[in-house]
């Protein structure tokens, strides 16, 4: 185990919320980070100690690391529709300050999370760390960007960094793509929504839960091996969308009837999806979030999901990605969630018991 405090920034989020929660309970020393006005409650309920501050201020950055052995960089911006501007402010000037201060700091850890989008759109699958990165929209290159500031920082100025790269994140807490997905679906047990489906076939996608990338990092900050290292975080369950697309149709009640999506159908949804005018985007996410506020006042929900479209979701439906995850697992990685599918459940049980979902008794009496 790394001895002395933990930076873990981005600590009022999805996944970093989670990892305080982690290495809280490992009995790490845990130094909690966001921006002014984050929620810190979850935090502080683990037991870290919450501070304050932007990574894009540099000084704030070194005042931040200073007396931390180890470093967690789990901040940044996940979303598909945000301005460029943003995207790299947040996923790798902010990385970039960071690695400095812990450079300057002397740390003996830096954990570092980027994404399998670095990848693109893979050829064939599994994908292996080692893989030709080849970004494919504004997120994913600055996920790249920023992990390029890392490997410099760690093979030119001897930074002990390591680089998770996680597949697509679901769990409790979770606002966006799979929380999205469950809120659509909720909200077609109500509405008749033409274009949306339950469906069978489509493109392999790996997701992952997290608590298990929680585990993954725990278990890589831990292991002085994985220093200049890369690793796929992943389950074993690889899914069709059209299997995703079923399990959550049957926890929200969504009465659709099955559309079969074969290889070449799919790719074709794909790429109709990626040319999806603005305007008709717009149009649709503005009337789901309409049908979402009118269901989060009935039922009493929480103002935390909100459903939407974005034009980059289409081709996870087009084309397999499908990751490989021997290097985490060589490491000794044990999966609380290793199927989907038994993710999904529990994670609709957690949306259910927080009011963050209508239950499926609420939508059949409605």
């Amino acid at each position: 185990m790394l001895e002395g405090r933990v930076l873990v920034d981005g600590a009022g989020g999805f996944l970093g919320s989670h990892v305080v929660e982690v290495l809280c309970k490992a009995g790490y020393d845990v130094r909690a980070t966001d921006l002014p006005g984050t929620d810190n409650s979850l935090a502080l309920a683990a037991g870290a100690t919450w501070v304050e501050a932007d990574l894009l201020d540099v000084r704030a950055a070194r005042h931040l690391v200073e007396g931390c052995r180890g470093v967690v960089h789990v901040a940044g911006i996940f979303d598909f529709s945000m301005p460029w501007d943003d995207l790299y402010a947040a996923n790798v000037d902010a990385t970039s300050n960071l690695c400095e201060a812990a450079l300057e700091s002397g740390v003996d850890k830096f954990v570092h999370v980027s994404s399998v989008t670095v990848y693109g759109t893979p050829e064939r699958g599994p994908v292996r760390e080692s893989a030709a990165q080849e970004p494919v929209n504004d997120y994913a290159q600055t996920k790249q960007r920023g992990e390029q500031r890392v490997w410099h920082y760690q093979r030119f100025r001897g930074l002990p960094a390591t680089v998770v790269r996680p597949a697509a994140i679901y769990g409790p807490r979770s606002r966006y793509v799979l929380a999205s997905l469950f809120a659509m679906y909720a909200l077609a047990a109500e509405h008749e929504y033409s274009w949306l489906r339950r469906f069978d076939g489509a493109a392999r996608c790996h997701h992952v839960h997290v608590e298990d990338v929680a585990a993954a990092i725990r278990l890589v900050l831990s292991e002085v091996q994985t220093i200049g290292q890369a690793y796929n975080v992943a389950d074993r369950t690889p899914l069709s969308w059209g299997e995703i697309s079923q399990c959550i149709a049957s926890l929200t009640n969504a009465p659709m009837e099955l559309m079969t999506l074969p290889r070449p159908l799919a790719r074709a949804v794909g790429l109709a999806g990626s040319l999806w005018p603005s305007s008709s985007l717009v149009d649709l996410n503005r009337t789901l979030a309409r049908d979402w506020r009118a269901a989060v006042d009935h039922y009493g929900l929480a103002d935390a999901i909100v459903p939407r479209v974005d034009r980059d979701f289409f081709g996870y439906v087009a084309t397999d990605h499908v990751y490989d995850t021997t290097a985490l697992e060589s490491l000794g990685m044990k999966y609380r969630y290793p199927r989907t599918l038994d993710g999904l459940r529990a994670a609709f049980g957690w949306y259910r018991e927080h009011k963050w979902l209508p239950g499926p008794a609420q939508i059949a009496g409605h």
